[in-house]
């Protein structure tokens, strides 16, 4: 028997990279438009990191863009642990099967997107 507290663990890093994510955002889309003094001179205004305030922004969108690749992994394996708990389940005689219609574009797209940016470092 497999216990459902296997899944916890993964749900607090969800969650986590969730809020990390709208920080983030908030970061990129706000908050650094507001440490220019002139907005028309953002893109040479120093950022205080030795990089301008428009080559932080690019960097904090890159790393946007790599936590959500995280999360998404982190939500695939949440999936795949209630996946083995429901086989668990089955194998123990306690699931029920319904029939549903599936997107398998949706399917693919997902299934693949977690290797997107290492396929686009290598070209």
């Amino acid at each position: 028997y497999i216990s459902h507290e296997i899944r916890t663990p993964l749900n607090t890093v969800h969650l986590g990279l969730q809020v990390l994510l709208e920080e983030m955002t908030d970061l990129v889309d706000t908050q650094l438009y507001q440490l220019a003094s002139d907005v028309s001179q953002f893109n040479d205004a120093d950022s205080g990191f030795g990089i301008s305030l428009s080559e932080l922004k690019l960097k904090l969108e890159e790393w946007t863009q790599f936590i959500s690749g995280i999360d998404e992994s982190t939500e695939d394996a949440i999936t795949v642990v209630s996946d083995l708990l429901d086989f668990d389940k089955a194998s123990n005689g306690m699931l029920s099967l319904e029939r549903g219609i599936h997107n398998m574009y949706s399917l693919i797209h997902d299934t693949i997107k977690p290797f997107e940016i290492q396929a686009k470092s290598k070209n």
